[in-house]
């Protein structure tokens, strides 16, 4: 068995490979056997593998572009590729930008001045079909909003005239029906729900339209299902698993938003401290004498220079500047090449703003001289310090 502790040694990898196969496999549900028919399927393959192996040995955390460019840039090529080969509509491509804004929320608060937000938040609904998955229903209980998940019809499938009813229903009784996630492939009966019908009661209601492909949106790709793709022009997102049906190891799930700007909106949290995960160990917070553009423009200078990088802070009013030991192996010599760099640049705007100061001292003086022109009472010269 797995011992209780962390081995203090360590081991050949012939002796792991024996505790594999004598420990793990025997615990492990084969998906890939011919004899496992649960679920849905999930698939890898040699491509699939190497680029788990490149990703993890790249080591990078892509939350932003900033913190690793090539991540955010390779991720907007490759959806748009998918969108294009499922054929989706054209403004889920990264090149068709929405108007932006927010949610809901925002949009009843602006009708109804006189709602509170928790009265507002108190009165959201949500819907899906009693076919969904169960982390629709999970997503309802993290957002705090109630989902209905309304019965279908003999074909267990959720029409127009379903959501209607009980959009009908609950706005009469005082509730905000913000979103409905229809299904195309349910876990349970693999049932389609009809996108085309549903598209334009959401649209008129102005609730979000989510469709949940998971399983079966691979199929958007084939043309003799291209009647799947009905309505999906009505769609505000969608998603489904690229690791069913598309031989790349799980996890591995696509989504597109009509507008991703709302979803930016929605979620953004500008708080430095929360992008970075090494808050605590070797961290060293400075600033220049001076006021806070000073230091912004340190910190740009030292980022666009592309030989160190490093985030400002904010404390209160007070902009800093944080510098951080992330290197697994560092060494003094590392410590002190980002020394050297902090000091150049810290230079260049310090003169670069004593430059400024005098531009303004000798423009200001300027400008008293043109107004002197042809009075001949002599005036004293004004002084304007540099700081």
């Amino acid at each position: 068995m797995v011992p209780d502790s962390i081995p203090e040694t360590s081991e050949d990898w012939r002796t792991i490979l024996s505790d594999i196969n004598k420990i793990i496999m025997p615990g492990v549900t084969h998906w890939q056997s011919p004899n496992f028919h649960a679920y849905y399927p999930t698939a890898s393959s040699y491509p699939s593998i190497v680029g788990e192996m490149l990703s993890a040995g790249f080591s990078v955390i892509g939350f932003s572009w900033i913190c690793s460019p090539a991540c955010t840039e390779l991720e907007v090529v490759v959806m748009d590729w998918l969108a294009k080969f499922f054929n989706l509509p054209q403004h889920f491509l990264h090149s068709a930008h929405g108007p932006g804004g927010e949610q809901a929320v925002k949009r009843v608060k602006k009708e109804h001045p006189e709602w509170s937000e928790s009265d507002i938040r108190g009165k959201l609904i949500a819907y899906s079909s009693d076919q969904s998955n169960s982390c629709v229903e999970k997503a309802g209980l993290l957002a705090a909003v109630p989902f209905k998940l309304l019965p279908t019809d003999s074909d267990c499938v959720l029409r127009g005239h379903h959501i209607k009813a009980a959009l009908e229903k609950d706005q009469a009784e005082g509730l905000i029906p913000i979103i409905c996630i229809a299904n195309v492939g349910t876990t349970g009966t693999c049932a389609f729900d009809e996108v085309e019908s549903l598209g334009p009661v959401c649209q008129s209601n102005n609730i979000w339209f989510h469709v949940d492909a998971a399983y079966a949106g691979a199929g958007f790709a084939i043309e003799e299902y291209s009647h799947l793709r009905k309505g999906l022009e009505l769609v505000d997102s969608l998603n489904f698993n690229l690791h069913k049906f598309l031989m790349v190891n799980f996890d591995c799930a696509a989504m597109w938003i009509r507008d991703a700007n709302l979803v930016v909106d929605s979620f953004n949290v500008d708080r430095i401290y929360l992008k970075h995960q090494y808050e605590a160990l070797g961290l060293v917070c400075f600033r220049l004498k001076g006021d806070n553009d000073l230091n912004s423009s340190l910190i740009k200078k030292i980022t666009d220079n592309k030989k160190i990088y490093m985030v400002q802070g904010k404390y209160k009013d007070t902009i800093f500047i944080r510098f951080c030991v992330c290197g697994m192996d560092p060494q003094e010599k590392d410590v002190d090449f980002a020394w050297k760099e902090i000091q150049d640049q810290s230079e260049i705007v310090i003169n670069e703003a004593e430059d400024m100061l005098n531009g303004n001292y000798i423009q200001k003086n300027m400008n008293i001289v043109e107004e002197m022109e042809g009075i001949d009472e002599p005036y004293e010269e004004e002084f304007i310090p540099k700081s």
